[in-house]
């Protein structure tokens, strides 16, 4: 009887990868296969279990997410992204194994810390059941409707616009400095899903659509909740919500 392989990923498992991640998360094949692009030179930057030559679970963990403190000093980390497992494997463990080999390969390659965003509270303990994880950054989620239109400015911004606006925004406060590999990837996909970064009057904002919903992923400076919902009900507004 054959068993699992966990193994690290290479681009030769780029079309495998990204028909699973398809499947699990919804998103098209030919926007995953630029995840690939942009962050397949990197070692460890996936893992995967395979049966029979076919994977059936994958996660990544691409460098490039570094931690910057507010006295200079930086933590270099990578970010567990995309945990998925096909729905005919599930209950292995393998989603476990894999991460543990991220985890240790980052640890190996000199890595200061691996962070993640679970997509759910649920998820906390199991991340820090199975890999050691805990939580430290803390973050507000918070749901605006949409109200009557109001004059502003909405404008499209390059990766590039925005990584130098987002470094301006953010300094001297501690916080995690994504690099252009990831900015690019992140501007991919949020565009792919009706947004992308945009100049919001003297603000700046990642967003994209889920259904419906607009999600405002980012919006710098941090502002208070009023200020925070005219920003975010401009953005509907201009995104056609």
């Amino acid at each position: 009887m054959s068993s699992y392989h966990i193994r690290l990923m290479t681009m030769a498992d780029a079309a495998q990868g990204a028909k699973l991640w398809s499947l699990v998360f919804g998103d098209e094949e030919s926007v995953v296969l630029e995840f690939f692009r942009i962050f397949g030179h990197h070692r460890g930057f996936a893992a995967c279990a395979e049966l029979d030559g076919s994977i059936v679970a994958a996660a990544y963990c691409p460098p490039g997410m570094d931690y910057l403190n507010p006295n200079g000093s930086i933590k270099t980390g990578c970010y567990l992204y995309a945990v998925a497992t096909h729905p005919d494997h599930r209950k292995h463990g393998l989603a476990k194994e894999i991460c543990l080999l991220l985890r240790d390969t980052a640890w190996a390659m000199g890595m200061d810390y691996l962070f993640t965003k679970p997509s759910e509270e649920s998820l906390y303990p199991w991340y820090e059941e199975k890999i050691g994880a805990v939580p430290c950054l803390g973050g507000v989620q918070k749901e605006f409707t949409l109200t009557a239109p109001c004059a502003m400015s909405v404008t499209p911004l390059t990766v590039e616009a925005y990584i130098e606006l987002r470094s301006k925004h953010l300094q001297g406060l501690p916080h995690v400095r994504q690099d252009k590999g990831w900015m690019q990837w992140e501007h991919l996909l949020h565009t792919a899903y009706g947004g992308g970064f945009y100049a919001v009057d003297d603000h700046i904002a990642d967003c994209y659509f889920d259904g419906e919903t607009l999600t405002v992923n980012e919006l710098l400076p941090h502002p208070a909740e009023e200020e925070a919902e005219r920003l975010c009900s401009g953005l509907m507004h201009a995104l056609g919500a």
